[in-house]
């Protein structure tokens, strides 16, 4: 495709006259204009351009809007600019405090990456209702609230570290929800979500899914504030739930999930002292349990399809007990799979059986020391037959 220069305010005229709106353009001016409605084509931005960046004309854009490196920019507007086909990249922005798209509702993609002084987004006198990829990076935003979708494929929000607090009207997930390392103690609320990919969530002091049904993957790592997380409707998570090194996390409940297809995770969570969140799960298929806990109760697991460890700091008997039941009944499949209490370095989520106590049997150790002998004897047959010749 073809690509041609916007000009600014002195060739407005006759830009007008002759604007072709079935080609690429590239804005080199701070004040631009284009006499289309709907532009067939991508926009990029010049990034020697400095200060208020102002875009006029389209409607509509059926490929991209992308401006980056543009480090003497200090704002972006558009009042025309109603829907983007493709995406709408920003990135390497350092001086950019403000974008304001006022009729913006309709974006494939966006990406804000890299605009550490941005503190005002606005879009649209509704917000943004339809997007499938949103990603919110290294921004001084405080709030998304230009976005009013209830669905989309990808969101991720990182590195913002004003955004204490997210409120999300979203209802489906479809592949990844990402937030980490934002605002100091950030609270994220999702009350109308009923559906997700992988969500996964760091450095958060809540995360509130009250509707949440299904989910592909639910995964907690370093959450230094967060104490507790609830999923009091979700009842089937397809790939893993893990809850890794959150030292405030004292419970975690899923009442009603009864099957993980595939991994069960939870491991450095000292504040974790009864694990019983995990009611009527019946199914996993690998498990991994380390920890502090003083009780684990899994009444309704009856199926772990793979390995399955689990080990504490103090003594869990009574569930190795039920732990080594099933294994004997062909319900734990994976070989090496065990039990232990009064381990120490149980937080670490492995199993060592050299201290602490393992009710669990290890057929590894006699194979060990089969494997061993045979070695030495090995060894000592090819010295005798040195010695021979």
């Amino acid at each position: 495709m073809r690509s041609t220069t916007i000009l600014g305010l002195a060739g407005l005229a006759s830009l007008a006259a002759a604007a072709d709106c079935d080609k690429d353009w590239k804005i080199t001016s701070a004040d631009a204009n284009l006499a289309c409605d709907t532009l067939t084509g991508s926009i990029t931005v010049d990034s020697s351009l400095s200060g208020s960046l102002n875009i006029s004309g389209p409607k509509k854009i059926t490929g991209d809007l992308t401006i980056k490196n543009a480090t003497n920019l200090i704002s972006i507007t558009s009042t025309s600019i109603a829907q983007i086909g493709g995406s709408f990249t920003l990135e390497d922005l350092n001086q950019v405090q403000s974008i304001r798209f006022s009729s913006l509702d309709s974006i494939n993609e966006v990406s804000i990456v890299k605009a550490p002084a941005l503190r005002s987004l606005v879009f649209g006198s509704d917000g943004v209702t339809k997007a499938s990829t949103v990603r919110i990076t290294n921004t001084n935003l405080d709030n998304l609230s230009s976005f009013k979708l209830s669905t989309v494929d990808s969101l991720t929000i990182n590195d913002n570290p004003q955004m204490a607090q997210y409120d999300s009207s979203l209802s489906n997930i479809t592949t990844e929800l990402v937030i980490r390392d934002n605002g100091e103690n950030m609270e994220i609320t999702m009350a109308n979500l009923t559906k997700a990919g992988e969500i996964q969530i760091g450095s958060a002091k809540s995360l509130k899914v009250p509707a949440l049904k299904s989910a592909n993957s639910v995964k907690f790592e370093a959450n230094d504030q967060l104490e507790s997380f609830s999923a009091p409707n979700l009842t089937e998570v397809k790939n893993a739930v893990s809850f890794t090194n959150n030292p405030k996390l004292t419970n975690v409940s899923f009442p009603v999930l009864t099957k993980i297809t595939g991994d069960l995770k939870i491991v450095n969570n000292t504040e974790i002292k009864i694990l019983d969140g995990f009611p009527v799960l019946a199914s996993v298929e690998t498990m991994f349990l380390g920890g502090s806990f003083e009780e684990i109760d899994m009444p309704k697991l009856n199926s772990v399809n793979g390995l399955a460890n689990a080990s504490s700091t103090t003594d869990i008997q009574e569930f190795c007990k039920f732990f080594d039941s099933l294994k004997s009944a062909n319900k734990i499949k994976g070989s090496g799979s065990k039990c232990t209490s009064n381990y120490k370095d149980a937080n670490g989520g492995s199993n060592n059986t050299s201290s602490g106590n393992n009710t669990s049997s290890n057929d590894d150790s006699a194979a060990g020391f089969v494997g061993v002998n045979v070695a030495v004897l090995g060894l000592a047959l090819v010295a005798g037959v040195a010695h021979l010749l």
